[in-house]
């Protein structure tokens, strides 16, 4: 390894190192409010067919929100990777 090539890794990794990086869990709210639905939760009008559609989100999208999202994202990854 060079010089430079050192120098440009260390460079990555410090601008890695600042990203922003999404690590707080979403609560049920905030995914709900994040499908566009925020109105309706506010006047207590959430039908059942959006509480389901947030649900599906949350178990694709977060897959550490639920014990049936990470099957999902574990039987996901099992077959991916045959």
């Amino acid at each position: 390894m060079t010089y430079t090539t050192h120098r440009d890794t260390r460079e990555t990794l410090s601008i890695i190192d600042r990203i922003d990086l999404d690590t707080e869990k979403l609560t049920k709210e905030d995914i709900i409010k994040k499908c566009g639905y925020g109105e309706e939760l506010e006047n207590g009008q959430l039908t059942f067919w959006q509480n389901f559609k947030t649900n599906v989100w949350a178990l694709f999208e977060e897959p550490n929100s639920s014990l049936p999202a990470k099957v999902s994202m574990h039987r996901t990854s099992y077959y991916v990777s045959k």
